[in-house]
């Protein structure tokens, strides 16, 4: 039951936090920062559950960052 209740909490997390990445990446087009937002999942390395983050790729150093969703 518990797997099921953190499933549905990560969907809802990615419904809620979806459209903000999306005008992120529009921001960031219309200001030619060549920065790329997305949001994945990983596992919590202490918790073992599932969290969303945020990739903060830097295009033109070539690099990317994880943020979480209080950081973003």
């Amino acid at each position: 039951m518990s797997a099921k209740v953190d499933e549905l909490v990560l969907k809802n997390q990615l419904f809620t936090i979806h459209p903000d990445v999306t005008e992120a990446n529009w921001i960031s087009k219309d200001l030619q920062t060549e920065t790329v937002f997305k949001e994945i999942v990983i596992q919590h390395p202490k918790s073992g559950k599932n969290v969303i983050v945020i990739s903060v790729g830097n295009l033109k150093e070539n690099r990317s960052y994880l943020w979480n969703i209080g950081k973003f």
